[in-house]
């Protein structure tokens, strides 16, 4: 028997999210507790940031004689334009503190402040019931609703509006897609091949992008942007699978929550919360590749493909560079029969 990983993309599932702080903290939630996707479950401090101000420098006198100049001392709050330090004369000097703060230290003519941070807050970006909290970290969320599985994703997460960028299934979404309508939506698209589409996209700007497959050199410039981008299938120039399509293109008008895991934190994923749909137990991580089984491949040459298992390969299969695996036989969305190596694939699972 071989196990491989499970992927959803699916109508109708149990969802459960742990949503968690980067750093220890505290959770504001308890168990059992109806949260909106808006709430804030956790939150922690913020590691602190320090300036120091050469206030002997900036007004050009000696160390020795600098902090005469000085009008204030160690525990003064300040605001960012407050006056640290005057020299009066003909040529009179101002020295004004960079930010928001707190004094720590007055010497030789020195200033340091600590630079005032807001807290991490955590929210919980899908409106859930509070499954488990985990504690000084966060809390595993759950609902039921639409679901489906990415491969990639930036780091950033968002609720909104669902909308369409283009209409087709192979469409590719190009800069005039973007109109003024589309502001505040997380948009649908089959592929994204052009910068200058991410770079319209956030200053619109929108609330999230999904799509099919993405060009691997636009990584950096997705992992720049304000909104979440999450990609479906894999990194090239293909359309995105026929069943992750339909299933997105019909939640349209919906309000979704896109959580653009970045690897290897874990896998992207899209949520459509349906509270009142029926209790579904979720798919379990791993499942066994039996003949008749969805899948999706995971490396080129048919990364993202989705297809069916037509046959496991008896023993071990060779592939044209050399290497010996156990395989099986896949038949594609679009009818070929590919012999892909058993490591490479994931289970679709569709309901």
């Amino acid at each position: 028997m071989v196990f491989r990983p499970v992927i959803r993309t699916m109508p109708i599932a149990e969802v459960r999210e742990k949503r968690l702080l980067p750093v220890p903290g505290k959770v504001l939630v308890s168990e059992g507790q109806t949260v909106k996707a808006s709430d804030v479950i956790a939150e922690a401090s913020a590691d602190p940031l320090y300036r120091l101000v050469d206030v002997a420098r900036a007004l050009g006198v000696p160390r020795s004689k600098a902090n005469q100049f000085i009008l204030c001392q160690p525990g003064d709050l300040l605001r960012a334009g407050d006056t640290l330090a005057r020299k009066q004369g003909l040529l009179s000097r101002i020295v004004r503190s960079p930010v928001d703060g707190k004094v720590i230290l007055v010497e030789e003519g020195q200033i340091l402040i600590e630079e005032h941070r807001e807290p991490y807050m955590l929210r919980a970006v899908i409106p859930a019931k509070v499954n488990a909290i985990i504690p000084d970290l966060g809390a595993e969320l759950a609902t039921t609703g639409m679901v489906v599985d990415g491969v990639w994703g930036n780091g950033r997460y968002n609720y909104g509006m669902l909308g369409t960028a283009t209409q087709e299934r192979d469409d590719e979404i190009t800069p005039k897609d973007l109109s003024v309508e589309k502001r505040g939506l997380i948009l649908i698209a089959s592929r994204l091949t052009e910068a200058k589409v991410l770079e319209i996209a956030d200053s619109l700007p929108l609330r999230g992008l999904i799509v099919g497959y993405m060009r691997a050199k636009l990584v950096p410039e997705a992992l720049k942007v304000s909104f979440p981008v999450v990609v479906i299938n894999g990194f090239g120039n293909r359309p995105m699978d026929s069943r992750s399509f339909k299933l997105l293109t019909t939640s349209v008008g919906q309000r979704v929550a896109v959580i653009a895991r970045k690897p290897p934190k874990g896998r992207p994923v899209i949520v459509a919360p349906l509270p009142s749909a029926e209790r579904h137990e979720p798919p379990p991580a791993f499942d066994e590749v039996t003949v008749g089984t969805k899948v999706r491949i995971t490396r080129a040459p048919y990364a993202g493909a989705i297809g069916q298992v037509t046959e496991i390969q008896p023993g071990m299969s060779q592939f044209p560079n050399g290497v010996k695996a156990p395989a099986a036989k896949i038949r594609l969305e679009n009818g070929e029969l590919a012999l892909v190596p058993l490591a490479n694939l994931e289970i679709l699972v569709q309901s």
